[in-house]
């Protein structure tokens, strides 16, 4: 009796170890995502409930200050780190490299930030700088939970701060923006590893400007509406600080016609910009500035900027710091008439 239970006993753990042996061949592949799996939902356990809720963006901000901004990204063909006060400021970015893939990107998902309702936000905007030499085309690729989807080409200049701001309404328009699952920044087929700089992802609330966008506010100018080929004229520029700047950057103005472009100053602010005060009215000027002997009579834009100089392979580069001012594309912050110089016929 002893011996026959004892060899039903044995069979059953035979069979037992049998069929766990073949759960373990049917999920080796799902192994080792476990710890992983385990890791997230201990550190962020709200996640669960997101399932159920979508997670309300508004006034949401993530400009890399911690590690923690870093661990609600997923990268594909992507390495991501953080990088602290990148052109002298006090302010830290995330410095993503794209190696060369299909569609190497960043993204947010309903798995590292659950799903997400963007309706009571006013806009999307972020921050990004391009390091290279050429312009790099970012997408910017938008989906709902049933697969709808809002795309968008972006340009980034070279060695330029860019601020990019997607109003709500317009991706309301093409998709659900009250349970977006996939958000996702990414390059199409690169040939070679690229890099790009973000900070200050935001979701400002109506009536409200988002959060960081530019550190300097352009407050105004002196500078003749009419001037003539060849001469020298004064001009003084008025600037507010919203955060500081550690760096010294230059002045910069010159004169644009559609893609032409005229330097007319690289002038040293007399009191540093890293020593001006937040919030305070800061003046460069009067200033000497000398138009082009040979430019062509006609109406062109002045371009006004501060400008951090910046180390690279090639020599100094300049990064333009962008304007808080949404009424300023660019850097033309007024039209000039330039007449011929009549003297010289």
């Amino acid at each position: 009796m002893k011996k026959s239970k004892f060899s039903s006993t044995t069979i059953n753990i035979i069979w037992g170890l049998l069929v766990v042996f073949i759960l373990l061949l049917f999920f080796k592949d799902r192994l080792s995502s476990l710890p992983a799996l385990f890791s997230k939902l201990k550190r962020e356990p709200q996640k669960l409930v997101s399932a159920f809720k979508p997670r309300d963006m508004t006034g949401f901000n993530c400009a890399f200050n911690n590690r923690e901004d870093l661990e609600i990204w997923k990268t594909t063909s992507c390495r991501i780190q953080l990088v602290s006060s990148l052109f002298g400021a006090d302010d830290s970015w995330a410095k993503v490299t794209y190696f060369p893939a299909g569609t190497p990107g960043i993204l947010l998902t309903d798995e590292t930030i659950g799903t997400m309702d963007w309706r009571g936000a006013e806009a999307f905007s972020f921050k990004a700088y391009n390091p290279q030499s050429w312009s790099v085309s970012l997408k910017v690729k938008i989906k709902d939970n049933s697969g709808n989807t809002y795309q968008k080409d972006v340009t980034l200049p070279p060695r330029q701060i860019e601020v990019i701001k997607i109003p709500i309404t317009e991706i309301a328009g093409r998709i659900n923006a009250s349970r977006i699952s996939y958000f996702n920044l990414f390059l199409w087929n690169p040939t070679t590893e690229t890099i790009i700089y973000y900070t200050n992802f935001s979701f400002s609330a109506p009536g409200r400007a988002p959060a960081n966008i530019g550190l300097v506010k352009f407050m105004g100018l002196i500078f003749p509406a009419t001037v003539t080929a060849g001469e020298t004229v004064e001009g003084a520029f008025y600037f507010i600080l919203n955060r500081k700047l550690s760096g010294n950057n230059l002045l910069i103005l010159r004169l644009r016609q559609e893609d032409d472009l005229y330097p007319l100053a690289q002038v040293p602010p007399p009191f540093p910009t890293g020593k001006w005060r937040i919030k305070h009215l800061q003046k460069i000027g009067p200033i000497a500035i000398t138009i082009p002997a040979g430019i062509a009579p006609g109406t062109y834009q002045l371009e006004v900027a501060l400008a951090q100089p910046v180390e690279s392979g090639s020599g100094v580069e300049y990064v333009f710091q962008p304007y808080d001012n949404p009424e300023i594309e660019g850097y033309a912050v007024t039209d000039v008439t330039v007449t011929k110089n009549v003297k010289g016929r």
